[in-house]
């Protein structure tokens, strides 16, 4: 047996960052190679979406691209941006932020460059530009502020001449042609300002603004289209390419959900734009990242094993946790950050608790991350010991053991029995399991009341055998009184668990069903039909209470 290795054992052990790779493995650095030459000798106006799901490595490959177009670059001819679209978002006007994100960098190169140097004033003077821009748009948005009452003083507003005056600085050309729009004024200035600045002839003579865009899949939809929407602002401006790291599948039901479902021309049902051609016209150079394969499990492994790492540490990593991941991360695909997500939980679970058998914690870990075992989890937290029973039976040899106690698992004996066998997890089946379920669920970031849902299943599961078991007649009185008193309460524990509406009526048939509870003299068919009845209710129940369960959950994306 497992010894206890007392906290010493765990205090040195450090979570991985999700932070990207510094240096990319798993085929990215070639990725990166390959859109860095596109930027280096494209001409300079055009934008790259990397597209790619949640932590499937956008921003490891765009840190990687920003590397080969800033190395050996002695002309100095790339200013990097990075606009981290996620920490703006509640900025009214995404294309503010943007602008000074610009500003920033640009003035940031400028001051690298010799101080007699043309182009470090022609960038200064750009990134000067960008700022008055940014102010003009974000005022002309705006336009009027109107004082507190409480001050008692006027309505401030907007001197719009002011602004135009301060983006036609530097010119002396000012006539009937000069434009009264803010934004055409704003692009105006841009456009003289950065052509000063990137200058230059042919593609590779010219400078070029490389505006990284982060984090746009961390945004609320509406948010993350609005960044899209304001890089529009630069496609005309000679110098920028945008790299833009997004989730296509989130922003192309944004931009449906955007623009809606309107009828068309000949009033057919549908999106006015669709999200897949709106993305083709945003971006000229599509790359989708491939999912990490199975097989390079260990190379991507080997990547989070620092020389900071602790050996023991490093240690626990082969031995423990290595063989439960391959049976978690499915058969096809690895998902680098959420295999980062399945060890900092186990690191977590055994600094907090040392005592903690590893294998056992692994075991549960499993379960809860992998997607088609989603059920199996349930069915552990709502009836831990006969879950362990059936499952070891079934080991045993006893076919439909787990079937016959939840026929929804049918699908996955087959895939839990190999995991159970082939691996340390089958500790699982004979540890205190109540003690490792509280300690799996006391660090899930979920609803509250997500601990009250799995006794009720296993409520619901437990009622639903006995009812099958009992017979038309002659049934022990006092075990139909202990029934209808478990039905009651039954009821009044699902009225406690209405988060989804469906579930009202789930209950209200349910009492309605405890109050005509049959007594020991009802005639067979009578109570035959009143079970039939039940049984179905009940089944009801345990659909909605599973509904809850998942919604609860949803923010603990499974591994894929």
């Amino acid at each position: 047996m497992w010894q206890t290795p007392g906290m010493a054992r765990y205090e040195s052990y450090k979570i991985l960052l999700d932070t990207p790779a510094v240096t990319p493995t798993l085929g990215f650095n070639q990725f990166a190679l390959g859109l860095a030459q596109i930027i280096k000798v494209s001409d300079p106006r055009f934008a790259i979406g990397v597209f790619g799901g949640w932590g499937s490595g956008k921003t490891t490959v765009m840190r990687a691209i920003e590397r080969h177009v800033t190395d050996a670059d002695g002309e100095a001819t790339v200013v990097p941006v990075w606009f981290n679209a996620w920490r703006y978002e509640r900025e009214e006007h995404m294309i503010v932020p943007l602008l000074d994100t610009v500003r920033d960098a640009l003035d940031e190169w400028a001051r690298k460059q010799p101080e007699q140097a043309p182009v470090r004033r022609t960038a200064m003077r750009a990134a000067a530009t960008a700022g008055r821009a940014a102010r003009a748009i974000f005022a002309g948005a705006t336009f009027k502020v109107k004082a507190p009452s409480w001050t008692g003083g006027p309505e401030v507003g907007f001197d719009g001449s002011k602004f135009l005056a301060e983006l036609r600085q530097g010119n002396d050309d000012e006539d009937a042609t000069t434009p009264q729009s803010f934004y055409h004024a704003a692009f105006k200035a841009l456009k003289e300002a950065f052509d000063a600045f990137v200058e230059g002839k042919g593609a590779t003579a010219k400078r070029r603004i490389v505006v990284f865009v982060d984090d746009l899949d961390r945004c609320l939809p509406q948010n993350a289209l609005q960044v899209l929407e304001s890089m529009k602002l630069f496609f005309d401006l000679d110098g920028f390419i945008f790299v833009v790291g997004l989730d296509r599948e989130v922003v192309e039901q944004a931009i449906e959900a955007r623009y809606g479902n309107r009828p068309s021309l000949d009033n057919q049902s549908g999106p006015t734009i669709r999200g897949s051609e709106y993305i083709k016209k945003i971006f000229q150079v599509p790359f989708t990242l491939p999912p990490i394969a199975l097989e390079q499990l260990d190379e991507f492994l080997a990547t989070l094993v620092g020389p900071d790492l602790p050996t023991s540490q490093v240690k626990d990593l082969q031995e423990h946790v290595r063989p439960h991941l391959d049976y978690v991360v499915g058969v096809t695909r690895v998902n680098p950050r959420e295999v980062k997500r399945f060890v900092n939980a186990y690191i977590l679970q055994m600094k907090i608790r040392p005592y903690l058998d590893p294998d056992v914690v692994l075991a549960m870990q499993s379960l809860d991350f992998r997607d088609d075992w989603d059920e199996a989890y349930a069915a552990l937290l709502a009836e831990p010991e006969a879950f362990a029973d059936a499952m070891r039976r079934q080991l045993a040899g006893t076919a439909g053991a787990v079937e016959d106690l939840w026929p929804e698992l049918a699908g996955v004996v087959a895939s839990l029995t190999e995991y159970l066998t082939n691996t340390r997890a089958q500790r699982l089946l004979d540890a205190p399991l109540r003690q490792y379920i509280y300690s799996i669920e006391s660090t899930h970031p979920v609803n509250p009341q997500l601990g009250e849902i799995y006794p009720r299943l296993g409520n619901t599961r437990r009622l639903l055998r006995d009812l099958a078991q009992l017979e038309p007649n002659g049934q022990d009185s006092n075990r139909l009184q202990d029934l209808q008193k478990e039905l009651r309460a039954l009821v009044n524990e699902g009225r406690s668990l209405l988060i989804i509406p469906t579930g009202k009526a789930v209950v209200d048939a349910l009492e309605a069903l405890s109050l005509q509870f049959p007594s020991n003299a009802a005639a067979p068919a009578e109570w035959e039909a009143w079970r039939r009845s039940t049984e179905s209710v009940l089944d009801r129940l345990r659909a909605y209470l599973a509904t809850v369960r998942r919604a609860s959950t949803s923010s603990r994306s499974a591994l894929a």
